[in-house]
């Protein structure tokens, strides 16, 4: 994965890197923001990882977004970030674990 800020677009930019057998070499897939968004709200949001770890992640962060009135509404803070740090205490997902990055 790839991401950063472009100074260019004024936005957060993210990029998949994975293997496409159609053309058999590696490539960059962009992720899109969030759909259903109101005007002023930006999320976006990637993951990698094992499907089950990845399900669960989706999971918690749109229970915490419905819970906190946030799913079309606001940005993103630290959400998705506390979503993994309580995937990774709760020991739920074994192949999450460690320090924690943000990027």
């Amino acid at each position: 994965m790839l991401s950063g800020f472009s100074w260019k677009t004024r936005r957060f930019h993210i990029w998949k890197l994975y293997y496409d057998d159609s053309i058999g070499r590696f490539t960059f897939r962009p992720t899109r923001p969030s759909a259903g968004q109101q005007t002023g709200a930006y999320k976006m949001v990637a993951y990698v990882g094992d499907s089950g770890a990845i399900a669960e992640a989706k999971q918690r962060l749109t229970a915490i977004l419905r819970q906190r009135g946030m799913l079309s509404r606001s940005s993103l803070n630290m959400e998705p970030f506390k979503v993994l740090r309580d995937i990774i205490r709760g020991g739920s997902q074994p192949s999450l674990d460690g320090p924690v990055q943000i990027c």
